[in-house]
Formats: structure tokens, C-alpha cells, sequence
């Protein structure tokens, strides 16, 4: 009976013996608090604009333009500080991060990290481009909602630091501190002679914009 019961008593600790189930890494809960801040001096006037102080914050945007060629997808990605309070804003894009929407809706998280750090290198990172198309951009609007852009015939210039990888619950970004100084435009067509002539010119010097990409839309 003794036997009996060792035996039955060893069969029932057995399932705890040998059965190590591999650790299960929960994904990020807790939301980041991601830096946000702007500054610099737009026509000859310092501008600071800071999160959450008259409504100010980081918005993300991506975009991407169809090869149809070759049916793959040209990715831009936007940051912006702007106010639903205030009408003024600063945006920068970066593109164009190529993906085969075949193999997923969006790019990799490597890729995407890759793609970011290209523009932090000055040994890789591109000129201006009109539209982001194949570059870096730059976009003002102004206190009479008037957009006003970078030209890739007349650009200005750029740096990234501080880029870093960060996740949440939320999404994947790419963190970042961008210096910049360039002149912008607003073209606008001039019937009588129709062609584009500049409507609007604002020159922006030693900004520096601490902000993020996002590899998702939200």
C-alpha cells in the first residue's frame, strides 16, 4: 500500500519535472513619454514651441507614392509640431524607404530603422527633395495657413543626432534631434504669364526640432 501510494505521489509531481516552458517576454505596455520640442528663428523672429504649452505636440504622418513598374511602394514618413490652438506648424519628411507590400502592409521594423539612420549619417544621408520624394523636406505653415516648402534647386541644410529606437504599446519609433536651416517657398500660378512665381518666401535658421517617426500610421 505504501508502494502504492509513493508511486502515485511521484506521478503526481512529474508534470512539474522536465517541463520548462521557454520565458514568454511581454510586449511594451506603458506609453513613452516621447521628447517634443521645437526652436528657431523664422524670418528673423525666434520661435519656441514646446509640448503641451498652447496645445502644441508631435504629430506623425506616412505616405507612399506607387511605382507601377515595378509595383512597389515608396514610403515617406513625416513629423510635425503643430497646435490644434494655433495654426502655425513645422514638418520634416524623409523618403523614399522602397517595400514590397507583397511581403507586408509595411516595412519591417529593421528596415525602417535602417531607412532613419541613412539620414543621420552624412556619409548616406540624402539631399533636399521637393515632396520628399527622394530626400529630406521641409514645411512651415504660417500664421495665415499658407504652406510654404523646401526646394530641392535652392536647399538648405540638415542633421540628425540622438536617433534612437523606441517601442510601446502604441507603435515603433525612431527618435530624434534635427538641426536645420533653409529657405521656403510658396509657389503660386501667375496667370499672366502661367508660370509659377513665388507668392510667399520664409527663411528658417538654426532650428532644432526634437520630435520622432513612426513606422505605422496610427
Amino acid at each position: 500500500m505504501n508502494k502504492i501510494l509513493a508511486v502515485a505521489a511521484l506521478l503526481a509531481f512529474l508534470p512539474f519535472v522536465g517541463c520548462h516552458k521557454p520565458e514568454v517576454i511581454p510586449a511594451p505596455t506603458e506609453a513613452l513619454d516621447l521628447k517634443q520640442h521645437f526652436t528657431g528663428t523664422i524670418n528673423g523672429t525666434g520661435v519656441e514651441w514646446t509640448e503641451n504649452v498652447n496645445g502644441y505636440k508631435v504629430f506623425t504622418e506616412n505616405s507612399y507614392i506607387l511605382d507601377t513598374a515595378n509595383y512597389i511602394f515608396n514610403w515617406r514618413f513625416y513629423s510635425s509640431m503643430q497646435s490644434l490652438a494655433d495654426v502655425k506648424s513645422i514638418s520634416i519628411g524623409i523618403g523614399s524607404l522602397q517595400h514590397d507590400p507583397s511581403v507586408s502592409a509595411d516595412p519591417s521594423i529593421s528596415d525602417f530603422k535602417n531607412f532613419v539612420m541613412k539620414f543621420a549619417d552624412p556619409n548616406t544621408a540624402p539631399d533636399f527633395s521637393d515632396e520628399a520624394l527622394d530626400g529630406f523636406q521641409v514645411i512651415y505653415r504660417d500664421a495665415a495657413g499658407d504652406l510654404l516648402k523646401s526646394d530641392e534647386s535652392d536647399p538648405g541644410t540638415y542633421s540628425f543626432s540622438n536617433v534612437q529606437y523606441k517601442e510601446d504599446k502604441d507603435g515603433e519609433y525612431m527618435t530624434f534631434v534635427c538641426t536645420f536651416s533653409a529657405p521656403l517657398y510658396d509657389y503660386r500660378l501667375d496667370t499672366a504669364t502661367n508660370m509659377d512665381t513665388v507668392y510667399k518666401y520664409a527663411l528658417i535658421e538654426n532650428a532644432k526640432f526634437t520630435g520622432y517617426f513612426k513606422r505605422k500610421n496610427n
